[in-house]
């Protein structure tokens, strides 16, 4: 008996090397494949979340007197861009609408 022929006894389909591919690449990849404008928004969103953990680590904000947030209202920040970024690149849907 040959592995293939075992294989499919023991009630498992055999996948050919290109369907073998697809799966590995889909499951490697994780997310989804946006298409252009919502890549462009999330990775915008992506710099601005960078930009802004910049400005709250840095001493601008307190020299110019503008853009000071205490820990709270940073940590809030923070976490919605986590939250945003996390679910527009793995949305709780499979299907696209």
């Amino acid at each position: 008996m040959t592995d293939q022929d075992q294989t499919q006894a023991a009630g498992q389909v055999a996948l050919n090397q290109s369907e073998l591919d697809e799966l590995v690449a889909s499951s490697d990849t994780g997310g989804r494949s946006p298409s252009l404008p919502v890549a462009r928004f999330i990775t915008i969103v992506a710099i601005f979340w960078s930009l802004f953990q910049l400005w709250i680590a840095s001493p601008i904000p307190f020299m110019v007197g503008f853009g000071v947030f205490n820990d709270t209202e940073a940590r809030a920040f923070h976490l919605a861009f986590a939250l945003f970024l996390a679910y527009a690149a793995y949305p709780a849907a499979r299907t696209p609408f």
